[in-house]
């Protein structure tokens, strides 16, 4: 605080030197109400600093919004506001990422499913609660557990095997039983707390080993109670494993860009989930959706690449692209050219570590002239074979007050040698007689310059 009020002090003094010497005097009572406020700054320093600890506050809680950014600026043109632009180059530097890993970043440590309704095809094991409720002729509840020999007990009624019965076999075959031997009693089934199975999840998992899980727990959620894949592991060939067989296959991009879970298993008692290595990987870089790398099945081509990845930007030249290939014989890479719009490299297989740039179109605006200098609207409009000065510049009223109608230059490129050439154009013989020879022909690309008029005194 004292290092600030020091600072108040010299600049005080700064101004006090600066003054001219006639108005000193007169800005002596200025200068001592500004070194008064320079005093109850310092006095109000504890204030601002608890006001400014609750401004750090409020930041930090916006701060995630302002995070949040959807602007896109090399949608469209991004040319200049001429018709020559800096050279484009055809080098992506940002790294490329794996594909569908961040999904199991800050994942939660354990699942549990939470009021979830039992679905129908639930099998029943030891050690799930059924809760029997009769109504009718006979009031009562019990609340019974499977036991080991996979059995509950219903007083008056005795044993019924339940296990490995669905949730529906069990709600009718208790409806069967009681509606028999209780005549004009009525039954409702629930289940209560399901049991625990142990299940492995082994392989690539970020943390393999042996789970304590609920027995609805699927596939999915194995994989993500054990903090998820990784990087070396396979996301397209996840297996699950029952009494040493493969019963099933799990593709996390059926996931993750379909949003398809019907492959997603439930698992029971002793269930593997096995994640192997990743095998067949491709990148994808430039004006695609999705830039990255993708893993590959061995049937799989450029089409499900481009698939994969989000599909093409507007802006992709399809006739540019190209496929950067490891060629071992040469100890270096191969560059392939690939025109994205021939249907039949649609089939093109692809090889493990191929990475595919997709160029831009080059900003190069065709079909425009340009207007520039002393105009009321510069800027680019839309050219056509046999259009002339006039059909742009119909009138005095599109043209800003004070403009030179006898001085207009169309700068014009020589296609041959790219010079440039200007030819002088007089509006008003235009605005006369739009039939004269001063109403020239304009080309593509042609700037027409306006200039103000010379005042004289």
């Amino acid at each position: 605080m004292k290092m600030k009020k020091e600072l108040y002090l010299s600049l005080l003094l700064f101004i006090f030197i600066l003054l001219p010497s006639g108005s000193v005097y007169a800005q002596v009572p200025d200068l001592a109400s500004f070194a008064s406020l320079i005093e109850g700054t310092n006095q109000d320093t504890s204030s601002e600093s608890a006001i400014d600890d609750t401004n750090v506050q409020e930041e930090k809680s916006t701060k995630v919004k302002q995070e949040y950014n959807f602007e896109d600026r090399n949608y469209g043109y991004t040319g200049g506001k001429n018709f020559i632009n800096h050279p484009q180059e055809k080098f992506f530097d940002e790294p490329l990422s794996y594909f569908g890993y961040d999904f199991f970043v800050d994942v939660p440590s354990t699942f549990s499913p939470a009021n979830t309704p039992i679905p129908l095809d639930y099998v029943i094991g030891p050690n799930d609660n059924v809760n029997i409720n009769l109504y009718g002729n006979k009031n009562n509840s019990y609340k019974l557990t499977v036991n080991s020999d996979g059995e509950i007990f219903i007083p008056k009624i005795g044993p019924i095997s339940v296990a490995g019965l669905t949730f529906l076999d069990l709600k009718e075959t208790i409806h069967q039983i009681v509606t028999s031997q209780m005549i004009g009693t009525k039954v409702s089934v629930t289940l209560g707390s399901l049991r625990s199975i142990d299940i492995f999840v082994l392989g690539e998992a970020y943390q393999p080993g042996m789970y304590t899980v609920s027995s609805l727990t699927t596939l999915t959620n194995a994989i993500f109670a054990s903090g998820g894949i990784k990087m070396t592991g396979s996301l397209r060939n996840i297996q699950l494993k029952r009494k040493g067989k493969v019963i099933s296959t799990f593709d996390f991009y059926d996931l993750l860009l379909k949003g398809d879970t019907s492959k997603d298993t439930r698992m029971m008692q002793g269930d593997v989930v096995f994640v192997p290595p990743i095998t067949k990987t491709v990148g994808v870089a430039g004006e695609i959706g999705r830039p990255g790398i993708y893993e590959l099945k061995e049937d799989e081509t450029l089409g499900n690449l481009i698939q994969f990845a989000g599909n093409l930007k507007p802006k992709a030249d399809l006739f540019s692209a190209a496929l950067h290939r490891i060629d071992p014989s040469v100890n270096g890479f191969n560059l392939i050219p690939v025109a994205l719009n021939d249907s039949s490299l649609v089939s093109l297989e692809l090889n493990n570590g191929d990475v595919l740039s997709i160029y831009p179109v080059v900003d190069n605006l065709k079909n425009a002239v340009l207007m520039t200098g002393h105009a009321q609207q510069p800027g680019f409009f839309p050219w056509q074979e046999g259009m002339r000065i006039g059909d742009l510049i119909k009138s005095k009223d599109n043209l800003l007050s004070m403009t030179d109608l006898t001085y207009v230059l169309v700068k014009r490129e020589n296609k041959l040698n790219q010079n440039y050439q200007y030819l002088q154009v007089d509006l008003e013989e235009v605005f006369i007689n739009d039939a004269s020879d001063a109403n020239v022909l304009l080309h593509d690309k042609d700037e027409i310059i306006l200039f103000p008029s010379l005042i004289t005194p």
